[in-house]
């Protein structure tokens, strides 16, 4: 509402970029740097919009794309700008989400070429390196991160059976301790988008999956947001399957 809103006042077409380009183009991204609206200007001498970060950078008429009436940064483009200009954990979300929107890989290397040499690019290529589709929301993707931090890289999206067949896949599974691990938010209990029967029918439903996920492995551990994004609190839950977590965590 507020990007419409900027491009309904302003003298000229606005180009929305980064974050902001994110958030109309579906991409998650972490609500701490949603504070500001972000445009990307091609020449110098266009900033100065209140409560707007103005970015003048090189763009590209193939980076430019149409969502929903307004000019937007295409995604693999908006990626990169949320990789150089924000932290490693923000180009990770970032990263995922679009990957897991159907965003190729060789489609977001193309738009770092395109892009040409860019601030950061150590960051930048650090993210493209890390940042894998099958995280299944950003709350996994902040854990991922935290977890990487503390040197622990479990498999993603593992499949597990019984003697009754597909139990269902892991956001995180530890094969050092045959554990699993994972990260829950309100949002899968309580938005009717993804709990369409209540938040009573998907807790039993987690529970009946959970046990048979136990049966079969010989640990399992669930956190939220708060350790998800915290290494000093993630780690204890961790180190509860037995794994082997540095000290200074």
């Amino acid at each position: 509402m507020a990007a419409r809103a900027l491009v309904a006042v302003s003298s000229r077409p606005l180009v929305l970029s980064h974050w902001t380009a994110a958030v109309v183009e579906g991409t998650d991204v972490l609500r701490t740097a949603l504070g500001r609206l972000h445009v990307t200007f091609r020449e110098p001498g266009a900033r100065g919009l209140e409560k707007v970060v103005g970015h003048v950078l090189a763009l590209d008429d193939e980076e430019i794309v149409e969502r929903n009436g307004l000019l937007v940064t295409a995604i693999g483009r908006t990626v990169l700008d949320i990789a150089a200009g924000g932290t490693f954990m923000d180009g990770v979300v970032a990263a995922d989400s679009a990957l897991r929107n159907g965003l190729r890989p060789e489609e977001l290397e193309a738009a770092i070429d395109l892009a040409g040499p860019r601030r950061a690019a150590s960051r930048i290529s650090r993210v493209m390196e890390f940042a894998d589709g099958r995280s299944g929301s950003a709350g996994e993707s902040v854990s991922r991160v935290t977890m990487d931090a503390m040197g622990i890289h479990p498999v993603l999206q593992r499949k597990h059976f019984d003697r009754d067949g597909f139990i269902g896949k892991s956001d995180f599974f530890f094969p050092e301790v045959k554990a699993v691990g994972e990260f829950d938010g309100r949002v899968k209990f309580f938005d009717p988008r993804y709990a369409p029967g209540g938040a009573a029918a998907v807790l039993w439903a987690e529970k009946v999956r959970e046990d048979r996920m136990r049966a079969v492995n010989d640990g399992f551990v669930r956190w939220g947001w708060l350790e998800a994004n915290d290494a000093h609190r993630l780690a204890p839950v961790l180190r509860a399957v037995g794994l082997r977590i540095p000290a200074r965590f």
